[in-house]
């Protein structure tokens, strides 16, 4: 099973073995822990406050799909966003969280 497959029957509780009470949020963490060096500390696709899709658009002046407009689930929607994010953002930082980090901070800037 892909990745983005599990991550959205964890998220939604479909499937056995589902993560009823993990949200979006706390299973990207998990995400983080189990493979550092791929996944931002960037938990949400999208907030008000500023999700991978903010970020995007923030920083890099990319508009990705908005949930509810695409065919794809969140979970692929999750994975997908941030793996963009890591290959913009590039090399030079300690870490990830080094690179999420500087990806907070420059979404606001002017």
């Amino acid at each position: 099973m892909q990745l983005e497959d599990r991550l959205q029957e964890l998220r939604t509780g479909t499937k056995p073995f589902a993560m009823t009470g993990f949200k979006e949020a706390l299973l990207t963490r998990v995400l983080c822990v189990m493979q550092p060096d791929r996944f931002l500390s960037i938990l949400k696709y999208t907030t008000e406050a500023g999700g991978k899709r903010e970020i995007a658009r923030m920083v890099y002046g990319l508009d990705l799909p908005a949930p509810e407009s695409v065919n794809w689930t969140l979970g692929r929607l999750i994975l997908w966003s941030n793996d963009i994010l890591h290959a913009l953002v590039g090399e030079g930082f300690a870490n990830q969280q080094h690179a999420a980090a500087f990806l907070w901070w420059a979404k606001d800037q002017p």
